[in-house]
């Protein structure tokens, strides 16, 4: 029994090696859609990259990535998507290289959709990388690439850049922003230093790009509370220097043979408006300090943050 059994293992073995083909069905198709990934040129002095596209292709398949996508890995590079046209709807493929300049490894790699004619490239490098992360990085790049048909694209950038980003109420990073996100009403909200906020909702729908950009506008610190006070404080300033000086020439143009309690009582009227008066021109000032330095460092942050006067 013992001969038998090692004849057919090493028969099974044969067949196994003499296969150029390395596939996976998973059991929920997708349409009987196919992604075939090429083996990756590797023109580098390191042998791990040799057999990438076979652990990319494990990595798909046992992970149950794409559930329904039948993943195949190719012995040989990638040469001509019109040969799969009618086998394959996605192409994977790739070329480790060093650099001439750096001597650091670096991967090119392209996914492509045979039957839209759709493409895209990325470069990473590999030499600062390992393997998992690189295969983690392509299978992240693959998913958004394979979802582009129910997925829609927003774009959101702003006038000046940086601002943060809010999608319906999370923080997702800063302008410019890309998100690959499903079809259906979302709101978006910019916030920058300085600068007043923007909010707006925006509509997507699978397979198309909306493009945001958005001009924010400058708020700075308050000059119009300052000049409005100031203002303010001014003309009560002046009332009080009116008052202040009916006062004072009632004061003068007492009759004399009065009572003292009479020249204390206008003196006392005379010397309320002027503290009230000195007050007031106190403030006044300290108001119309206030406004001038928001409006100069005002000047100075619009041209920092916008470039311009």
């Amino acid at each position: 029994m013992t001969r038998p059994l090692s004849i057919i293992k090493i028969l099974l073995y044969g067949i196994i090696l003499t296969v150029p083909v390395y596939s996976f069905d998973v059991q929920h198709t997708r349409l009987g859609e196919t992604l075939s990934i090429f083996r990756f040129v590797n023109t580098t002095n390191d042998s791990s990259y040799d057999n990438f596209h076979i652990l990319l292709r494990r990595r798909l398949d046992y992970e149950l990535l794409f559930p329904g996508l039948r993943i195949k890995a190719w012995d040989s590079p990638y040469t001509d998507t019109a040969t799969l046209a009618g086998h394959s709807k996605y192409v994977l493929f790739g070329t480790f290289e060093t650099d001439s300049v750096s001597r650091e490894n670096h991967l090119t790699f392209t996914i492509i959709n045979n039957k839209e004619g759709e493409s895209s490239w990325k470069k990473l490098p590999a030499g600062s990388m390992s393997i998992d992360d690189i295969a983690e990085t392509i299978i992240l790049k693959t998913g958004n690439f394979l979802k582009k048909p129910i997925l829609g694209e927003l774009t959101v950038s702003s006038n000046p850049p940086g601002c943060d980003v809010l999608l319906d109420g999370v923080n997702t990073g800063r302008t410019p922003k890309v998100f690959s996100v499903e079809s259906g009403e979302y709101r978006i909200r910019l916030d920058g230093e300085f600068l007043d906020p923007f909010e707006q909702s925006v509509l997507i729908e699978a397979g198309k790009t909306v493009d945001l950009n958005v001009q924010m506008n400058f708020k700075g610190y308050p000059t119009f509370y300052w000049l409005a006070a100031s203002s303010a404080l001014t003309g009560l300033a002046v009332i009080a220097f009116v008052l202040e000086k009916n006062y004072h020439d009632d004061y003068m143009n007492l009759d004399g043979g009065l009572n003292k309690s009479d020249y204390k009582r206008a003196y006392k009227s005379y010397a309320r408006a002027n503290y009230i008066g000195i007050g007031f021109r106190y403030l006044s000032i300290v108001g119309w300090t206030g406004t001038g330095f928001c409006f100069f460092i005002n000047r100075s942050l619009k041209r920092r943050i916008f470039g311009r006067n």
